[in-house]
């Protein structure tokens, strides 16, 4: 019931501090606001009503932005994702683990976010589009937020077979979530997001 009541405030369905006013200037893009703001592109387009076909900005438009201060906790052990904003509890996802995710607990940060990935496995590619493509819909990589860190990057994706969500599946892979789950968890955090691996 939390989580739900989170994304109905996120996605502009009633009022909170964190959904700021702001009017555009010259130069700006739905991208620049996201990023001064911390927040992403999909997350305004949901939150003004904007078509996907047109996301440019007018000089003088007025628009809302959430100011999110976004930290996921993974607990691999518990098969969950934790989604907090400002220290607050925002929302829960369930999650798969594969047998080989091995990074060890502590500090990361996403790095990278990747619309539609592409799977390379033992020297085959599966596009997005393959039914054999273990990546889902969206992948966020997180990595050591240290520069030249030790600690090894994993995935937080999708997946082709979303019943094992929730449990330890065998074979390659990090961290699955439902395609309906990563797509809404990348809406909402941007590069930079913290991660904290649980034991």
């Amino acid at each position: 019931i939390a989580g739900a009541a989170s994304m109905m405030i996120f996605n502009g369905e009633g009022t909170s501090p964190e959904v700021l006013g702001y009017t555009a200037k010259k130069g700006d893009t739905l991208s620049r606001v996201a990023a001064q703001f911390g927040t992403t592109v999909e997350a305004l387009v949901n939150l003004n009503r904007m078509s996907a076909a047109d996301t440019s900005l007018r000089v003088g438009q007025k628009i809302s932005v959430y100011k999110g201060d976004w930290l996921i906790k993974l607990s691999p052990s518990g098969r969950r994702l934790y989604l907090y904003d400002g220290g607050k509890f925002f929302k829960m996802y369930p999650v798969s683990v594969a047998d080989e995710f091995n990074s060890a607990p502590g500090k990361y940060s996403v790095r990278t976010r990747i619309k539609c990935p592409v799977w390379k496995n033992r020297g085959r590619t599966y596009p997005p589009v393959s039914p054999e493509n273990i990546l889902g819909t969206r992948l966020l990589e997180c990595a050591d937020p240290v520069k030249d860190g030790t600690a090894r990057p994993f995935w937080i994706h999708g997946t082709n077979k979303p019943e094992g969500v929730g449990n330890r599946i065998k074979g390659p892979g990090f961290i699955g979530m439902k395609n309906e789950d990563i797509n809404e968890l990348f809406s909402i955090v941007p590069s930079k997001t913290a991660v904290e691996l649980m034991k």
